[in-house]
């Protein structure tokens, strides 16, 4: 069996099965209603290019995906390190680029049927593994890392592997990539280093 890791690249493509932030209710049902939201967002879209229809989606997405404990993950042990500064402006950036990269990828890819499997709670939220199938007929499981915040669920980490099984040993999370990439900027070159490539990503999103 052929593994993807989960990099940044592949984050538009596994936020088309995430959930959001219905308060109140519980993460299965959350998941589901948020792909909905986003769904109806990616169809909107298609059939008018309009910013009004480019904002629905940037804010199903928002409602969807946790970017702040995300960044925090992505740092591991060296978000304790860093300066009150530092993590502002990384969280800023850091946020700004994957939404950034999050849109694009949804605005091309067209999501199939998803399959959910039950919610496995645990001390720091819940998990949830879904099968989702593209337009093109490939299938993807992705394990979804949930936890509950004052506004409901939202979806902090990822894990993707192929067809129907997610495997501990070869497939990785989104925030252990980042984070693998960035303790090896952080070491080599600095936090300077590190907000640099942020800063310049941010740029050319803007462009």
């Amino acid at each position: 069996m052929r593994i993807h890791r989960a990099t940044p690249a592949l984050v538009g493509v596994w936020l088309m099965a995430l959930a959001g932030t219905s308060f109140g209710v519980g993460p299965l049902q959350t998941l589901k209603d948020q792909m909905a939201q986003i769904t109806q967002a990616q169809r909107d879209l298609a059939a008018s290019s309009t910013d009004a229809n480019r904002d629905q989606l940037l804010v199903a997405v928002k409602g969807t995906f946790d970017f702040d404990r995300l960044a925090r993950e992505s740092l591991g042990d060296d978000w304790a390190d860093a300066s009150p500064s530092v993590r502002r402006e990384y969280l800023e950036f850091f946020g700004s680029v994957v939404e950034q990269s999050t849109l694009r990828k949804l605005e091309i890819f067209e999501v199939g049927q998803t399959e959910y499997q039950a919610p496995v709670h645990d001390s720091s939220g819940a998990s949830i593994t879904t099968l989702t199938s593209s337009g093109e007929g490939d299938e993807i499981a992705v394990l979804y890392m949930l936890h509950k915040t004052p506004d409901g669920w939202r979806v902090y980490d990822m894990v993707i592997g192929t067809f129907e099984e997610i495997d501990p040993e070869f497939d990785v999370s989104t925030s252990q990539n980042y984070r693998d990439a960035f303790h090896r900027i952080v070491v080599d070159e600095g936090w300077e280093s590190l907000l640099r490539t942020l800063r310049d990503r941010h740029a050319k999103n803007q462009e």
